[in-house]
């Protein structure tokens, strides 16, 4: 993948008020950081930002050029406004192009199941997968090919097919994603599990066993309370004997 490039200026100020005046004049406060390097308080235009973000460089490698001095970056975290949405920060991390770096990268399904065809769904286990390679191999995702899969079938990590210079990190053996079957059938089975345990319940009455019977609670309530208004009775019955 090419390398973008992307201009940035140095903050002079990192408080609260000034980065949120930043915000309002169409900046991106950042951070630029690693390969031994002091971190520099940065920021870029927020339309310059997205534009290298639909060009592909939200996993490739960007060149940024802070006040005429570039460096090989990658984007490493980027914090939103859990609210409205809006991206708030950014940390761009510098790299060697000929060091190897661990990254996640999203995994997207391609084509449609022969199981989701007669009403089976699609389980994704995993969304992304961590994978080692150069800064410039960072694929954008790994596509998995789910045309074959029939009910009950599963994918895991060993089934992915890595591009070139690209190498899993991690067990191979991990589910990616299953066809389970439709919710209906889900649902008829649950309700044949509960039958035996209901037909045996009926057995145990007719052979003399007691169950509760509905409504017992309240009878029980109905006798306390008669119970009660009785003593009462004779408590008030006793009272005027003696007077």
């Amino acid at each position: 993948m090419a390398h973008l490039s992307l201009e940035a200026g140095v903050r002079k100020s990192d408080g609260k008020g000034a980065v949120n005046r930043l915000r309002r004049e169409g900046y991106i406060p950042a951070v630029l950081y690693g390969v031994s390097n002091k971190n520099i308080p940065i920021m870029v235009k927020e339309k310059d930002f997205h534009d290298i973000k639909h060009s592909g460089g939200e996993h490739g490698v960007i060149d940024l050029s802070v006040e005429g001095d570039v460096s090989p970056t990658v984007i490493k975290e980027q914090q939103f406004d859990p609210v409205w949405g809006r991206l708030l920060h950014i940390d761009f991390c510098r790299v060697k192009l000929t060091e190897k770096m661990t990254v996640e990268v999203g995994i997207e399904t391609v084509g449609e199941s022969a199981g989701e065809k007669v009403g089976g769904i699609v389980d994704h286990v995993m969304r992304e997968i961590e994978v080692e390679c150069l800064p410039d191999r960072i694929p954008e995702s790994i596509e998995v090919d789910i045309s074959d899969l029939e009910i009950g079938d599963l994918m895991h990590v060993r089934d992915l097919k890595m591009p070139e210079g690209v190498e899993v990190v991690g067990e191979t053996d991990r589910v990616v994603l299953s066809v389970l079957a439709p919710r209906e059938e889900e649902e008829i089975e649950a309700e044949e599990a509960v039958e035996p345990e209901l037909v045996g319940a009926e057995e145990g009455a007719e052979e003399g066993e007691e169950a509760p019977e509905e409504g017992a609670g309240k009878e029980g309530r109905e006798k306390e309370k008669e119970k009660a208004e009785g003593e009462k009775e004779q408590q008030e019955e006793k009272k005027g004997k003696k007077e």
